[in-house]
């Protein structure tokens, strides 16, 4: 029974360090809060997830869904284009898809049958809306020198203090 619930424990670990450091939410244009709901979330879990597991997932990922406020559609839109099943059934390709989820199917089995109806609200991954996700992590030496040039958009980035 001991080596049982060590592997339940082995199990949950592995899930919550590629839960919060997996990659659905920077395939979405998110907020400025979101880094901070996540890493509050991850901390209840005892996952640490740094700012820099944050801006090196934005660089990565890019961001497939075109909503408001700095898109054209509406969450409305995003529901009937296929919704979060379809954005990762599109990106299944950096998700960790072999981990069980609360349906007890694994991600893979979960967005099998996912269907993007709306390729203008969610793009494909080959055509994303935006190149990099829809926040990036701007340092004060950084964020200071893009403002001095006028390159910072404030829709766009996001300063984050240490």
């Amino acid at each position: 029974m001991t080596d049982y619930l060590k592997s339940l424990q082995q199990q949950a670990d592995e899930v919550g360090q590629m839960q919060f450091r997996g990659t659905v939410s920077q395939a979405l244009p998110v907020n400025a809060d979101q880094y901070a709901k996540q890493r509050q979330v991850a901390g209840r879990m005892g996952v640490e997830l740094k700012l820099d597991d944050w801006d090196q997932l934005g660089s990565q990922v890019p961001c497939l869904v075109d909503l408001q406020p700095s898109g054209r559609f509406l969450m409305e839109d995003f529901f009937y284009a296929g919704g979060l099943p379809a954005v990762m059934k599109e990106i299944s390709s950096v998700l960790h898809t072999h981990i069980v989820t609360a349906s007890g199917k694994t991600v893979a089995e979960n967005v099998a049958s996912a269907e993007n109806f709306n390729t203008e609200v969610i793009k494909p991954l080959a055509t994303p809306f935006k190149d990099k996700a829809g926040i990036a992590v701007l340092r004060a030496a950084k964020a200071q020198a893009e403002q001095a040039t006028g390159k910072a958009k404030a829709s766009a980035a996001t300063v984050v203090a240490k």
